[in-house]
């Protein structure tokens, strides 16, 4: 009778055993797939964004006239409280809007070639003709009294009207400050011609701060 008893609680024994390996290995295999199913789960990779430029105008006093960014196509301008997107929407027109999604000027490209600007009803404000080392810019479509914008290779930016130098600009290439006529002191535009549109008269300072931005996203 002892011996059926023992022999009986061996066999329960070895069974409970039996019992508890086979859950182990479940659970094994089960950890098993889990890891392998982690392990196949693509990674995701940030893609790195685009960088914006920055260029900057101040005074002479140092302060702070108009701060233009440009990402993509997307130009913006800090011009004292107001801000200004320009918004590209098509190939070849611009239009910028303020903070209350008001219209104020249009910028109609044509090609590498130059650009006009417009105010809000469409009227020709400043038309500039780009072609190598030059930069013209009137207030006409014959481009009659054209002011010029030249790059020189001695590190020199000159404006003239038609024969008679108006003004220039000394730079250094590897200087990131740069002043102008001793009224905008700059910085990031380096030898940029957009620097010899500050010294022409009888445009408006949002006006010229446009035309610079321009200029800058052409890298002229």
């Amino acid at each position: 009778m002892k011996l059926i008893i023992i022999r009986n609680f061996c066999f329960s024994v070895i069974a409970m055993l039996l019992i508890i390996g086979c859950e182990s290995s479940n659970k094994s295999e089960e950890k098993d797939q889990s890891e392998t199913t982690i392990s196949s789960t693509p990674i995701n990779v940030d893609t790195p964004e685009s960088q914006s430029q920055e260029y900057y105008i101040n005074s002479k006093e140092n302060i702070s006239l108009a701060t233009i960014n440009i990402q993509d196509s997307d130009i913006t301008l800090h011009i004292g409280d107001q801000t200004l997107f320009g918004e590209l929407k098509r190939s070849d027109k611009r239009k910028y809007y303020d903070q209350a999604d008001q219209h104020h000027y249009s910028v109609k490209y044509k090609s590498s070639e130059g650009f006009k600007l417009r105010n809000s009803d469409e009227e020709l404000l400043w038309k500039v003709k780009i072609k190598d080392s030059k930069i013209s810019i009137a207030n006409n479509e014959e481009m009659n009294e054209a002011f010029d914008i030249r790059l020189y290779d001695d590190e020199r930016i000159k404006v003239k009207k038609g024969e008679e130098e108006l003004n220039a600009i000394r730079f250094d290439r590897n200087d990131e400050f740069l002043k102008v006529d001793n009224q905008y002191f700059l910085r990031n535009f380096k030898h940029s011609m957009a620097s010899g549109v500050l010294m022409i008269s009888g445009m408006s300072e949002t006006e010229k701060f446009i035309i610079c931005a321009e200029i800058l996203k052409l890298n002229k």
